[in-house]
């Protein structure tokens, strides 16, 4: 598993949520974990929905200010 890009607490966006069947918005890098391939995945969690995700590092974007 490579350094991952994002941290715990940040907030994210999804890139294409809709294909994923995910709200739009804003969501919180929950933990950081081993993905297939060495890739890097992540669980996450949305205001919106009462569980949590988990989200290749490469579908998702820092939220910008």
């Amino acid at each position: 598993m490579g350094a991952p890009k994002f941290t715990i607490g940040q907030t994210v966006m999804i890139e294409a949520p809709k294909l994923y069947g995910a709200p739009h918005g804003r969501f919180t890098i929950v933990r950081a974990m081993p993905g297939d391939r060495g890739q890097v995945q992540y669980r996450i969690k949305s205001g919106l929905e009462t569980y949590e995700r988990v989200v290749e590092e490469r579908l998702l974007r820092a939220e910008e200010l």
